[in-house]
């Protein structure tokens, strides 16, 4: 080969490499501008994001960039996303930050504590289990929302990693992303306290609370039948690597000076099927060894048998969280909703779940169902007629909440299916 056909052959190669590398830049300029998943318009200073659009990492990163503003943080799955921070500042005296997060877990819980400990350098955790952790230890494999973020790591070669995987994506995901573009911001959730928005709830609630409460009524004599006639699947594996990161986030939390409290909240009828057992008890027991003092306000007290109280199968309304909230610091109470567990009690506690646990088998049993409460009940915590956020989100969020006026929002009520 002579040389100038080598020179051709280089010239050619280095052209066609080039041409690559446009159309590579194309295409990541495409995936930007379609912005896929909603990940690019979030990062963008918009005080709002999509609970289902990347956002472990778009929350990380705004804890991050405001740290000097976060004091306390709640963490959990979606359900205390309805967790007031604003009533938490009031209690605790720190500025307090929701950091929900949809599908909660686990692994989670643990690199964000790890996270907001050492990093962020926050003063208290608060830790609101939901029981569905039980159900998975470790989320990521359900896509780009799920996995931890890479900001975590501290490398930078993870993070542009990261973003470069964002960049360049499927082409189904930048059709999905481009068919979400008209998505109503003034459904998002507020970023600047990161609670779960209730609007779309609320209105379509006011409008109509007995069609509202069926869509949870549709499902519940399937589901009571699996509660005590179904077998439920066995998650011990799950429990215990669940148990063993609780104890890495306390020591974490001592190593660190900082204040941890763990709740379990509230569990509607309709989700109990999945882990009503003895393994799920002893989980219980050992979550209060680990920690000494724990909130629990799952049991069967007459808040959580009521489904009015509930937006859906899963989620607890705005209401249930302030009383719990309240509860928990003394301000207000409702009889046999919420109480202290510790080594000393939690045996009676249980004793006391199975006999209500039988009882309720028996009326069962007997009647082919099991009685509600209704909203002529005590139990029934009226919903409020607007949502209501923190002052810091109304400031920003305003304007498009304002949007909302005659818009539906998806129905996201299963948004924690395993």
């Amino acid at each position: 080969m002579d040389k100038e056909t080598r020179n051709n052959s280089k010239r050619w190669v280095a052209g066609f490499l080039a041409l690559v590398l446009l159309c590579v830049a194309a295409y990541m300029a495409v995936c930007y501008r379609m912005n896929p998943e909603g990940y690019f318009t979030n990062v963008q200073g918009q005080p709002y994001y999509f609970k289902d659009d990347f956002s472990r990492a778009i929350k990380a990163r705004y804890i991050l960039e405001h740290r000097d503003e976060i004091e306390g943080v709640v963490i959990g799955g979606s359900k205390c996303g309805a967790v007031d921070t604003d009533r938490m500042t009031e209690y605790t005296g720190l500025r307090y930050y929701n950091m929900y997060l949809n599908l909660g877990n686990f692994k989670d819980y643990l690199s964000f504590t790890k996270f907001l400990a050492e990093v962020v350098g926050v003063k208290e955790i608060t830790l609101i289990l939901s029981n569905y952790e039980v159900l998975c230890y470790d989320r990521e494999y359900r896509g780009n929302n799920y996995h931890t973020p890479a900001l975590f790591s501290g490398k930078w070669t993870s993070q542009a990693a990261e973003f470069l995987s964002w960049m360049i994506v499927d082409p189904k995901t930048i059709l999905n992303s481009k068919e979400r573009q008209n998505k109503n911001p003034a459904f998002a959730d507020s970023l600047v306290d990161g609670r779960r928005s209730r609007m779309s709830d609320i209105r379509k609630y006011n409008e109509d609370p007995d069609a509202f409460a069926q869509r949870i009524l549709n499902q519940y004599d399937e589901r009571l039948g699996l509660l005590f006639s179904g077998e439920i699947e066995d998650y011990t594996d799950v429990m215990k690597l669940n148990l063993e990161a609780l104890k890495q986030i306390k020591e974490i939390c001592a190593d660190n000076e900082v204040n941890l409290r763990v709740v379990i909240g509230p569990s509607v009828m309709t989700e109990r099927y999945r882990y009503e057992t003895e393994d799920f008890y002893e989980y219980c027991r050992e979550i209060v060894n680990i920690i000494g003092q724990v909130w629990d306000f799952s049991d069967y007290n007459d808040i959580n048998m009521n489904l009015y109280n509930y937006s859906d199968h899963l989620h607890y309304d705005l209401e249930v969280a302030d009383l719990m909230v309240d509860t928990i610091f003394g301000k207000d109470s409702y009889e046999g909703f919420g109480q202290i567990l510790t080594p000393k009690n939690v045996e009676v506690y249980l004793e006391r779940k199975r006999a209500d646990f039988a009882e309720l088998k028996q009326e069962y049993e007997e009647t082919g169902t099991v009685a509600l409460m209704g909203r002529d009940d005590p139990s029934y915590l009226p919903w409020r007629t607007e949502w209501i956020s923190s002052e810091a989100a109304k400031e920003q969020m305003q304007q498009y909440w304002d949007m909302a006026d005659g818009v539906e929002q998806e129905d996201d009520s299963m948004d924690e299916a395993s």
